[in-house]
């Protein structure tokens, strides 16, 4: 119901019944001295500072577990990213590291000493870190998680501006624990720390235009402006907070922006920062134009085609949501589904909020009201709103017609009244603190959910228009207001739904069917989200990931000191000390002739499918001599070749190394081994078929099928049937033997299956494998199995044969012998 009255300016205003705010313009603060109550309702002094430090206590318990799950192994690389090598080495040029600086390619178009400018906001922050805590990949991703903390605080904060604390909250969460956002956090990206910067740089504003003093909003406009320019002076990405700030303006002030002294305070601080940083840009052009190429930029293309091709490619960032970051067998989880279906709820709830208050502050309200005033129903519950009934000298007073009738029923309906108004008199001191975290702790704003739709839709359609890099990477600069969105909507949805519970039997089932569809999508995201950060954290404690200092050991034995190397920028984590390391880029292909240098070429997967480089190499390749090769890494399968005329090197016998598996597999782990080991290994345990099934039978459940020696074309086997109707999925074979902690193992055996299908290979005894199992189709034949794992610190394992996920029914398998090799101690 709109209700109004008369503001400090004398001008009319309207007050939203549903909301406890109060709806105004800047001007009419500034009216008013900007010092306005909020409405009777709100919660007393004692409350609000009650709520503020219980906000305050839940916040920093949210970013502690956020920091407690997400630095677990943060020295290992999961992800083969190039700006972390591209951001580190502009942070060794401000360090003062031997040869940084110098990777810009010597083979095009010459080195640079001031490798930094290509990222001088970034570069500066990380480089005053590293000053502070060191300079190891460790020290850089601590100082994104630094980052990331901070973007949790900003969201809060300007959540809490916005609409209410628990609306802050409630957003922090569910960004924290997003797959995208918990597991890019862990790499050090431009997209964090620019991010930071722009949220704070939003929330000064915000500050700058609720401050009551006009020093005040000096200070604070000038801080943002400030910080928006190092938001782009670390990824120039960070202009869209211009267009957010503009849109959020444009909704609070109208025509006013012009004349709004925030935005000139945001102007000044802006220019106070990009005059001498521009200055000394331009100082240095030429530097800055060699190191950065129009090539790097995610934003370019600003034509009609490539806008359009943006466009159509955007359903690529959120195919990637998960699948693209996650670096762990965690998918099949609802975390990411119960999210995005939290965005729309809230984004149609927001939208219709907007869409009713527009039409009401256009005349359709009295409309409504006359056509509702002449329906008995109508009638009915308009008096229900405004009158008291008395039910007893000792009774409390109800409102609304459904506690009333319950309550004149007597027998169990007017106990169960009383039981409920006691317990809500007995839980007062708990609902007044939630209420507090859940009413209205923003200045006045004009229309606060309008502003932040319209801004949530412009980050959306920015990063789908301007945004060339379909990278999931990017997904935090929009999940940010989308999470606030979701906080909003969880707030209004549950305050809405309790509002209604003394009111008519059709508004209590309005206000429960409201409740149902916010509460059980939150819960289900919030036990989806837990399960998958558990089981990383589960993951993470088992094992050891595989870190790229495996890489590095091997890359170190190979690669000829004082030799010129080319390679992809993430390789450069080998050889931080080498002045002579080149990135490998298409204009060195294009234009120079690699032969003609005495140099060593590393290529991994993706160089090769990046630089084309398959052409280079047949028209190159008698020149080309293959050092050594690394199967299986982190990054693929990797070769380095010698691109000169050095007779030991040409005569040189390549070398060749195995590691436990590659990022994308989500079975990486620590330690690999030379093809010498390998074919040395000795044999530790070798079990038949009879043995086999001695030890399967020992683990069989009662009710399921014992495995039974069979034979089987010509060859004795142990034969398994699994049923996943029957919930007979698995069978265990116990090792025999005692396995040594952090030691490689290679096992082998042989598998045929008529029927189904199946999954073989090692685990440890809590369920997790220890290696990539092989998934095994029906066929004729018998299938070889040959796997390399690694032991825990415990050293327990066993052989697992289990029912792939793809075939719900029954399983029959054939197990030959199966033989445990000894490989050696994990490096």
């Amino acid at each position: 119901m709109i209700q109004s009255k008369m503001n400090g300016d004398g001008h009319l205003e309207q007050l939203d019944g549903q909301t406890s705010d109060t709806e105004m313009t800047v001007g009419q603060r500034a009216g008013m001295g900007k010092g306005l109550s909020r409405s009777a309702g709100d919660p007393s002094r004692k409350s609000k500072q009650q709520a503020d430090t219980l906000a305050s206590i839940l916040l920093v318990v949210v970013v502690a577990v956020f920091v407690f799950f997400i630095t677990r192994r943060l020295e290992t690389i999961l992800s083969p990213l190039d700006d972390e090598s591209m951001i580190l080495q502009s942070a060794h040029s401000l360090w003062g590291a031997t040869g940084a600086g110098e990777m810009v390619s010597r083979l095009g178009s010459g080195t640079s000493e001031k490798l930094w400018l290509a990222l001088p906001g970034l570069s500066v922050c990380l480089a005053v870190f590293g000053k502070i805590w060191g300079t190891g990949l460790e020290q850089a991703r601590t100082f994104n998680v630094v980052a990331a903390c901070l973007v949790l605080t900003a969201v809060f904060l300007i959540g809490r501006k916005l609409h209410s604390r628990a609306a802050g909250l409630i957003a922090v969460f569910i960004l924290a624990f997003d797959a995208n956002f918990f597991h890019t956090a862990r790499f050090l990206t431009t997209d964090f720390p620019t991010l930071a910067c722009t949220l704070a740089a939003f929330y000064f504003h915000l500050r700058s235009q609720s401050a009551a003093k006009p020093e005040r909003e000096w200070a604070w406009g000038i801080g943002a402006g400030i910080l928006l320019i190092l938001a782009l002076l670390m990824q120039v990405g960070a202009v869209y907070v211009v267009v957010l700030i503009l849109a959020w303006s444009l909704v609070e002030q109208g025509t006013g922006i012009f004349r709004s002294r925030s935005l000139g305070a945001l102007s000044m601080g802006a220019g106070a920062l990009a005059l001498p940083c521009g200055l000394y840009l331009w100082g240095h052009y030429s530097e800055l134009t060699t190191q950065w190429h129009p090539e790097t930029l995610y934003f370019r293309g600003f034509g009609i085609t490539n806008i359009f091709k943006n466009l159509s490619g955007e359903h690529l960032r959120y195919d990637q949501w998960e699948s693209g970051v996650l670096k762990i067998a965690t998918e099949g989880f609802w975390a990411v589904g119960l999210f995005q279906l939290l965005i729309v709820l809230s984004l149609a709830y927001l939208t219709v909020r907007v869409v009713v208050a527009f039409t009401r502050s256009h005349g359709w309200q009295e409309f409504t009201e006359m056509l509702q005033s002449m329906t008995p129903e109508g009638q009915t519950m308009a008096q229900d709103r405004s009158q008291f009934f008395h039910l007893g000298p000792d009774e409390p007073r109800y409102t609304g017609s459904l506690l009333r009738s319950m309550a004149r029923q007597g027998g169990w309906r007017r106990k169960l009244t009383v039981a409920l108004h006691e317990l809500e008199e007995d839980s007062r001191p708990v609902t007044t603190w939630l209420d507090a975290l859940g009413a209205p702790s923003h200045p006045a704003w004009r229309a606060s959910r309008a502003g932040l739709l319209l801004i949530s839709v412009l980050s959306v359609l920015f990063f789908a228009l301007f945004d060339a890099q379909k990278s999931a990477f990017h997904l935090p600069f929009i999940t940010v207001w989308l999470a606030l969105c979701c906080g909003v909507g969880i707030v209004d949805g549950i305050r809405w739904g309790v509002e209604q519970r003394k009111r008519s039997a059709r508004r209590v089932l309005m206000g429960l069917g409201a409740l149902l569809l916010v509460i059980i999508p939150t819960i289900g995201y919030v036990g989806s989200a837990s399960r998958v950060v558990w089981r990383f954290y589960r993951w993470s404690r088992t094992f050891e990931p595989a870190p790229y200092a495996d890489v590095t050991q091997v890359l170190r034995t190979i690669v000829p000191q004082n030799l010129l190397v080319v390679s992809r920028p993430v390789h450069w984590l080998s050889f931080p000390d080498n002045p002579n390391y080149v990135w490998a880029s298409k204009k060195v292909w294009k234009d120079q002739d690699i032969t003609s240098l005495p140099c060593v070429l590393v290529v991994d997967d993706e160089f090769i499918e990046r630089e084309n480089f398959n052409r280079l190499f047949a028209k190159q390749v008698p020149n080309f001599t293959l050092l050594a090769e690394l199967s299986d890494t982190l990054y693929g399968n990797i070769k380095v070749y010698y691109t000169g005329l050095d007779g030991r090197f040409q005569n040189h016998t390549p070398a060749h190394y195995y590691f436990m598996g590659g990022f994308h597999k989500g079975y990486a782990r620590k330690g690999y081994y030379s093809e010498e080991q390998r074919q040395s290994a000795k044999v530790i345990w070798l079990a038949g078929p009879p043995e086999l099934e001695r030890l399967a039978r020992a683990g069989t459940p009662p009710e399921a099928k014992p495995p039974s020696v069979h034979r089987d074309n010509e060859r004795s086997s142990l034969r398994i049937v699994t049923d996943l109707s029957l919930y007979n999925t698995r069978v265990r074979i116990p090792i025999q033997t005692q396995l040594k902690p952090f030691t490689l193992y290679r096992l082998q055996t042989a598998v045929r299956v008529a029927e189904g299908g199946c999954l073989v290979g090692p685990r440890d005894q809590t369920g997790l494998w220890l290696a990539e199992p092989l998934a095994v189709g029906p066929g004729e034949q018998y299938v070889p199995v040959d796997i390399v794992f690694a032991t825990n610190a415990r050293g327990d394992g066993e052989i697992a044969v289990s029912n792939r996920r793809n075939v719900p029914g029954k399983s029959l398998i054939y197990l030959s012998q199966v033989e445990i090799r000894e490989i050696g101690k994990r490096p």
